[in-house]
């Protein structure tokens, strides 16, 4: 903004105010010889100057820009990355009531867990979500948001695809989440397969999962030994004894067993 003769870089009052400021980048200005830029306490100011290397900047007040870089770059196009000492806090990501269909069965299911990232290049965080060579101002929210929706939609589909192929193993709750967590382990952090440009995920693992309890008993009822019927015996004494049999297939369905000469029985 242009002070007397002086044209000022600087964080805007408004961010400095606010707890959860992340990062910006400045539109592109054409170095002067009297731009003075501001970097307030607790940040720096990464200085990109076309052709040149990057320049960073601590703590100032009004220092001449051509200091820092050199006045043999007066004219040439420049943009500011502001950074705060602010990390990405660690976060919670959930999804749930996911219709899945496996076999002949049909769940709803759901998992939550823990999630951190780290940026590694705010550069390439900022053209990814406002385009090449945009200015953009990001605080914790704003980025947070942005990396649980991401997040939740491929976490999700892990957790359609695991249920999917399970069946009736959804009454084996540790080996659901264990493999759960190795699908997302591998998916988010070993596998490179995840990629928001500019961040990485250090930590995202399921500490839980939804599933409606009368799913599970719907897989307990399938997995359960077919039903018995009561069958009367003779002791020596002449008194009867009942006892469970298993029905033969024959009988359960109401058709008459044969010997194999064919008489019935």
């Amino acid at each position: 903004m242009p002070k007397e003769d002086v044209f000022l870089v600087e964080i805007g009052e408004q961010l400095e105010k606010k707890s959860d400021f992340l990062f910006m980048r400045t539109p592109t200005y054409t170095l002067g010889s009297n731009h003075c830029i501001t970097v307030l306490p607790g940040h720096t100011a990464n200085i990109y100057t076309k052709f040149a290397a990057v320049t960073r900047q601590g703590q100032c007040v009004r220092k001449k820009i051509t200091r820092i870089t050199s006045k043999d770059y007066v004219d040439r196009d420049y943009y500011v990355l502001f950074i705060s000492s602010h990390k990405l806090p660690a976060t919670t990501w959930g999804v749930g009531k996911l219709p899945v269909k496996s076999g002949v069965f049909e769940y709803q299911v759901g998992a939550n867990g823990d999630l951190e990232a780290v940026i590694t290049d705010h550069d390439a965080y900022i053209d990814h979500v406002c385009g090449d060579g945009n200015e953009g101002v990001f605080d914790v929210g704003r980025v947070t948001e942005h990396l649980f929706s991401v997040v939740q939609n491929a976490a999700a589909e892990i957790l359609i695809e695991l249920f999917e192929e399970i069946g009736t193993m959804i009454i084996n709750a540790n080996f659901l989440m264990d493999e759960l967590n190795l699908r997302l382990r591998q998916y988010f952090i070993e596998d490179g397969r995840f990629s928001i440009p500019g961040i990485r995920i250090t930590l995202l693992n399921a500490n839980s999962l939804l599933i409606k309890e009368d799913d599970i008993q719907k897989a307990r009822d399938a997995l359960a030994p077919p039903p018995t019927e009561p069958q009367s015996i003779q002791t020596k004494r002449g008194s009867s004894v009942t006892r469970a049999t298993k029905r033969s297939p024959a009988a359960r369905s109401g058709r008459t067993a044969k010997t194999p000469s064919g008489k019935k029985l």
